[in-house]
């Protein structure tokens, strides 16, 4: 288990005479470079209450594409896609298939793929009126398709998402299906790169009454293989959610296992990430004789339909835990977060957590440090091929006292690094607060606060930077003054 050791003057005089040591071969080589650039997202001006806020994305190759809350006048307009890359211009909103004449609307893009082809949802309006979610492909440029349904009512609304898209731009996601303007449930679609129609894929099971049970489709990975969930009825009971793997074309549905169930067969499972050797991973309830006791993080391997749990950080006094596993590379390392209880179970704050390929037994990586009781809050989103994972942490100075909520990037040993350390302390940004997504060649999105000066108020603002290679992530630690890795704060 990786802890993060107290700084001491002596550590921190041996890591400084080691950093200057990396810092002069540096200098020697050529290679010295000042801070990280950090690259801001979609603009807010506080004066005339307009542009966007918050927000997050994807990380792709020197490329953010994502949502941020539109506002107008300081009147709230739903979210919109956006995208911006480390050209230095200025982003761009992307492409929807019908915001209203008041410009509201909700168009969120919810998986990206390797080419900057994305897929999610936006509101469908017909002048004043509302008909629904439409499921949505966008290309690299921005461009937005409406992607086609199983059928509308006869006043034409239905709704349809799209959440996942492979490197082939096959999409899938679900489609309220209709018949003679009667909902007959919610199927799990695919539409293919070259088409807008929907393909239904199979059903697991339906209710006694014939109407299709909700199914939707999550994830598709390049071999084709899909990952979502099922609502599972027994006759006309619900009796909870299942995991359901798709083959490549679509027509078998795998229910997958869970961990135990209720007293009347009820169980819960819902998969967070799938890569593309086709396991999944997410969290699970466990039941034990028949009650639930914990949330618990876990892997459905390629190979099986068992739910394999993966270890926590302890349990309660009643032997109850929380975990759960947020992302997966394709060479099986999974990251996410358990809840860390003391030998008297006491809870110490949720963790950000690593689970080796093939492996059950629980990594806590390291966090920015604890209060002086020992409990501080990380958590870990998002990981790469590579081993590097992003998400965020409490820091702690070395009194115990809160700083804040910072964005982290965890290297493959597990040491974490604090993203504020790294970007120029008169940049703007005052604190980076939370990283949500890590492309293969180490760009990071995340949110963080801004303050554009010039008597404009500070606002949340998503942002995009690449994490540099080591030697230079501790060259940029060095330059960067001790005073602001020690005192920054949230504004």
């Amino acid at each position: 288990m990786l802890q993060r050791k107290r700084c001491t003057p002596h550590s921190t005089t041996h890591k400084r005479m080691r950093l200057f040591a990396i810092f002069m071969a540096l200098i020697a080589s050529g290679s010295a470079s000042a801070a990280v650039t950090i690259y801001g997202g979609p603009t807010y001006n506080s004066s005339t209450g307009s542009g966007y806020l918050n927000g997050n994305a994807f990380a792709l190759s020197g490329t953010a594409i994502g949502a941020a809350e539109k506002r107008s006048a300081t009147n709230y307009k739903g979210y919109r896609a956006v995208r911006w890359d480390a050209s230095g211009t200025s982003a761009m909103e992307m492409g929807s298939v019908g915001v209203n004449p008041n410009d509201d609307g909700w168009v969120v893009p919810r998986a990206v793929n390797v080419f900057g082809a994305a897929v999610g949802e936006a509101d469908k309006w017909v002048f004043f009126t509302g008909v629904g979610s439409r499921a949505v492909r966008w290309n690299s440029a921005g461009v937005a398709t409406e992607l086609g349904t199983l059928g509308t009512s006869n006043s034409g609304f239905t709704n349809a998402y799209a959440y996942g898209i492979n490197s082939a731009g096959v999409a899938v996601g679900s489609c309220e299906e209709w018949q003679n303007d009667l909902n007959k449930g919610t199927r799990a679609v695919r539409w293919n790169a070259a088409t807008t129609s929907p393909i239904p894929m199979a059903v697991p099971n339906d209710d006694a009454t014939g109407v299709a049970l909700y199914c939707n489709a999550l994830s598709i990975n390049d071999a084709g293989i899909t990952i979502g969930t099922a609502q599972r009825n027994i006759g006309t009971t619900y009796n909870g959610r299942r995991v359901v793997r798709w083959d490549a074309s679509g027509a078998v549905a795998t229910e997958l296992g869970s961990l135990g169930s209720g007293t009347h067969g009820f169980s819960d499972a819902y998969p967070f990430a799938f890569n593309n050797v086709g396991t999944a991973v997410g969290q699970a309830s466990k039941f034990v004789n028949g009650t639930a006791l914990s949330s618990c993080a876990v892997r459905w391997e390629a190979s099986s339909t068992a739910a394999e749990e993966l270890q926590s950080l302890g349990a309660n006094a009643n032997g109850s835990s929380n975990s759960k596993a947020n992302a997966i590379n394709n060479s099986g390392v999974i990251v996410g977060s358990a809840e860390r209880y003391d030998v008297t179970g006491n809870d110490l704050g949720l963790r950000a957590t690593r689970w080796n390929a093939g492996d059950t037994a629980v990594t806590e990586l390291s966090p920015l440090g604890t209060d002086t009781l020992g409990r501080t809050t990380s958590e870990a989103y998002s990981i790469n091929d590579s081993g590097f994972a992003v998400g965020y942490a409490n820091r702690y100075k070395e009194t115990g006292q809160f700083v804040g909520q910072h964005a982290v990037v965890w290297d493959p040993a597990g040491t974490a690094i604090d993203l504020n350390d790294l970007i120029d302390p008169t940049s703007g940004w005052t604190v980076l607060r939370s990283a949500r997504s890590i492309s293969a060649d180490n760009w990071v999105t995340g949110v963080g606060r801004f303050n554009p000066g010039g008597g404009l108020s500070a606002y949340d603002r998503p942002f995009l930077l690449q994490v540099p290679e080591p030697t230079a992530i501790a060259l940029a630690l060095l330059l960067v003054p001790l005073t602001r890795r020690r005192t920054a704060a949230p504004t």
